[in-house]
C-alpha cells in the first residue's frame, strides 16, 4: 500500500513540475479539487489505522496520554489536524452518514470532524426521555447536520455554528430547561482583599449576558494609536465607566434601601494635602485608599464637614452636604467639549465624564468653569496617580508653591501636559 502511494505521490509531484498551458488553468483548479477530495480519503484510511492501533493497547505501551497527542508526536502533524484524525478514528463508527459523505468528497475531513466534536460536546446533556440513549440522539443530530453541512456555499464555520445549536434543533425542550437552570443558579461575587484590591465574578444565562455585554459595549471605545492598554484593561475601564455613570444618574435610578447609591469616603484635609502622618482616607466599608485615589474622588463630589473626637474618633458635628460643582458649569462644558478633555486625547463621550478641578480645590482651586474640566474616570485617575509618581507623593505642591487661591489662570489641559497636572 505505502509502495502505491508513493508512485501516486511522484506522478502528481511531476504533473506539478510540467509547463502549465495558458488554456488548462481551469483544469488545473478542478485537478486540485480532486487531489484535496483524495487525500481526504486517505486521512479516512488513516484515522481506521489508528482506531486498530489504540485498540491494540499499544497507545499505551509509548506512553502518551491519548491518541490525538500520539498523532501530532509521532506524524508532526498540527494538534487540531491530530485531533481532528483522533476523533474520527474513536467515534468514525457511530457516524456513519458523515463518514460515506468524506469517502464520497462530499464533505472534507475537516467538516467530518466539527460534525463529531458538536455532537460529542452535547451528548452528555441529551434529554433520556426523548431519545432512547445516545446512539438514537447521536443518528438525530447526524441527520440534521450531513445534508446542511454538504449544501453549497457552507463553509466550516457554518458547521461549527450549527453544531453549537444542535441541541437547541433536536431537542429544544432540553435547551429551554438548561437556559432555565444557568438563570436560576446565577450569582455574582465581589470580594475584596486584605490589600485593598478586589476581584469580581459573576454568572448567568445567555439572556443577562447579552443584557451585560451590550451595557459594556456603550461605554467602550476604539484604542487610540498611543492606547497601550490590554483587551482586559480596556474592558474593565468599560465596566468602571458604567459603574461611574450609573452613580451620576443615581436621581433617576432605583434606590437601595431607601439612599441614593454613593461612594463614601472620609479624608481630612491633611490627607489631601500629603501632610505627613495624616489619618489615611477610608470608605464607609472600613477600607483605606491611596492618596492619588482619594484626590479623584474628592476632585468633583458632594462635600460635607464633619468634625472627628480625636480622642473616640466619634463625629461631634457634621456640616450641610453640598456639591462642588453646580449644574450650570457641567452644562456650559458639555456645549463646548464632546468627549473626555484628557490633554494626550480620548474618545470616551463627554456626557460619561466627571468634572475635574485642574488645580484641586485642596491647593486653593476655584470651582468654576474656568477651572472645570472634562475627565473620564480613568484618566482622572491617572492624573492624580502621575501626579503622585512625579512628586513622590500625592497632591504635594509643585516647584516654587502652590499656586495662590485665585491667584493665576488654571492650566490648560487641552494642550501639552503642564509639569503638575495633566
Amino acid at each position: 500500500m505505502l509502495g502505491m502511494l508513493d508512485t501516486a505521490a511522484a506522478l502528481a509531484q511531476e504533473g506539478a513540475e510540467a509547463d502549465l498551458p495558458a488554456a488548462a488553468a481551469d483544469e488545473l483548479g478542478a485537478e486540485i479539487t480532486a487531489l484535496a477530495g483524495r487525500i481526504d480519503r486517505l486521512h479516512l484510511a488513516m484515522a481506521a489505522q489508528a482506531a486498530r492501533f489504540a485498540a491494540s493497547g499499544a497507545l499505551a505501551r509509548a506512553g502518551r496520554r491519548n491518541l490525538a497527542d500520539w498523532i501530532a508526536t509521532t506524524t508532526g502533524r498540527p494538534m487540531a489536524e491530530a485531533t481532528t484524525l483522533a476523533r474520527i478514528a474513536e467515534h468514525g463508527p457511530d457516524y456513519p452518514l458523515a463518514v460515506a459523505a468524506a469517502h464520497r468528497g462530499d464533505l472534507s475531513i475537516a467538516a467530518v470532524g466539527a460534525i463529531i466534536a458538536a455532537v460529542e460536546n452535547a451528548v452528555p446533556h441529551y434529554p433520556a426521555d426523548q431519545f432512547d440513549g445516545p446512539a438514537e440522539f447521536r443518528t438525530a443530530c447526524e441527520e440534521h447536520l450531513v445534508p446542511a453541512a454538504m449544501a453549497a456555499g457552507v463553509t466550516l464555520r457554518d458547521i461549527r455554528r450549527l453544531g453549537a445549536e444542535i441541541l437547541s434543533r433536536v431537542a429544544p425542550r432540553t435547551r429551554e430547561e438548561q437556559y432555565r437552570d444557568r438563570y436560576a443558579t446565577r450569582g455574582a461575587r465581589f470580594a475584596q482583599s486584605l490589600d485593598a484590591g478586589f476581584h469580581l465574578e459573576a454568572w448567568g444565562d445567555e439572556g443577562s449576558a447579552l443584557t451585560w455585554r451590550s451595557a459594556v459595549e456603550m461605554f467602550q471605545c476604539p484604542p487610540g494609536p498611543d492606547d497601550d492598554r490590554t483587551a482586559q484593561q480596556r474592558y474593565f475601564d468599560a465596566m468602571m465607566s458604567m459603574a461611574e455613570h450609573a452613580l451620576a444618574h443615581a436621581d433617576t435610578a432605583p434606590s437601595g434601601g431607601g439612599a441614593r447609591p454613593h461612594i463614601n469616603l472620609g479624608v481630612s484635609l491633611e490627607r489631601l494635602r500629603d501632610t505627613d502622618g495624616a489619618e489615611p482616607a477610608r470608605t464607609d466599608h472600613d477600607t483605606d485608599v491611596p492618596g492619588s485615589l482619594a484626590q479623584a474622588l474628592a476632585s468633583d463630589c458632594v462635600l460635607r464637614r464633619v468634625v472627628i473626637d480625636p480622642v473616640t474618633g466619634d463625629p461631634i458635628d457634621l456640616g450641610r452636604a453640598r456639591r462642588l460643582f453646580p449644574k450650570r458649569i457641567r452644562d456650559a462644558l458639555l456645549e463646548h467639549h464632546t468627549t473626555c478633555q484628557w490633554h494626550e486625547g480620548c474618545g470616551v463621550p463627554a456626557r460619561w465624564c466627571q468634572l475635574d478641578h485642574r488645580i484641586p480645590w485642596w491647593r486653593g482651586g476655584r470651582t468654576d468653569l474656568a477651572n472645570a474640566q472634562l475627565l473620564c474616570g480613568r484618566h482622572n485617575r491617572l492624573k492624580y496617580m502621575r501626579e503622585a509618581a512625579h512628586h513622590g507623593t500625592a497632591g504635594t505642591d509643585p516647584p516654587g508653591g502652590a499656586d495662590p487661591p485665585g491667584g493665576t489662570d488654571p492650566p490648560d489641559h487641552t494642550g501639552p501636559a503642564p509639569p503638575m497636572a495633566a
